[in-house]
């Protein structure tokens, strides 16, 4: 046919780097048992730091089907470098209020209160064969700078009934989540902030029919809000065969 072409192209791709990780945690829990039997205050907290550094090298190839040599010769091969560098701190506090009211029925009360700093550099570069980082071939559209906050209050009332292998529990939860997340690189609109108000149950009912069998049933309710980096409209190109964006509008 007039003005037809034909033929095989290649399309090699190869990527390379190294990930660096640094963890330290410290955790504490209290416990008090006043002098009436089955009531007890337990007290929980921990303080957390995590920081990563992680670096990828990716080279790709389109063009028609040649050997190495061939291919660096016609100049057709593509380089880019990602940089990602993150810092996470976290601190939580829980105490828990337990006691018991007769002989079958025991109430617990619970708060649990979290808070959680994050920052976040990813940068992507369009380098040549040395992969050397120069901030004029910094694709803007991949790259961010972030701060977030993650600020995390729940209260629960629950109560067991029962004797034995035989019972029924109710926990109720609220849960109130606040998450901040600021583009350092943006000149407007620079800030996401969501805030979510939510109700959570747990119920469970066990019983023994015998020594060696018994049924439980149970009915629960989860929820999950959206991380801080899920709210960014921003590319994340980490993984070159997963390309994904945030969505600031996202709900639980």
């Amino acid at each position: 046919l007039p003005n037809s072409e034909s033929g095989l192209r290649y399309y090699p791709s190869y990527n390379a780097g190294r990930s660096i990780s640094h963890n330290a945690g410290l955790y504490a829990q209290y416990s008090y048992k006043f002098l009436k039997h089955g009531r007890v205050l337990l007290v929980v907290a921990n303080l957390s730091h995590n920081e990563s550094d992680n670096w990828r090298n990716y080279s790709s190839y389109s063009g028609p089907l040649a050997t190495e040599a061939e291919r660096w010769e016609q100049n057709k091969y593509t380089f880019s470098r990602n940089t990602t560098v993150q810092n996470t701190e976290t601190f939580r506090v829980e105490p828990t209020y337990r006691d018991r009211i007769g002989r079958y029925v025991t109430v617990n009360a619970s708060y649990n209160f979290q808070i959680q700093l994050r920052d976040r550099d990813v940068l992507n570069y369009t380098t040549d064969n040395t992969y050397e980082e120069l901030m004029e071939k910094i694709k803007p559209k991949s790259s961010s700078s972030y701060e977030g906050t993650y600020l995390f209050h729940e209260a629960s009332l629950g109560m067991r009934y029962g004797k034995g292998k035989k019972w029924f529990s109710l926990n109720l939860r609220y849960r109130n989540t606040e998450l901040s997340t600021t583009n350092l690189w943006a000149t407007e609109n620079a800030t996401v902030a969501r805030r979510f108000h939510n109700y959570l149950y747990n119920a469970t009912l066990n019983i023994a029919s015998s020594g060696k069998h018994s049924l439980r049933m149970a009915l629960n309710s989860k929820m999950r809000v959206p991380g801080l980096w899920n709210l960014n409209d921003v590319y994340n190109v980490n993984n070159s065969s997963y390309l994904s964006v945030g969505n600031p509008d996202l709900v639980p």
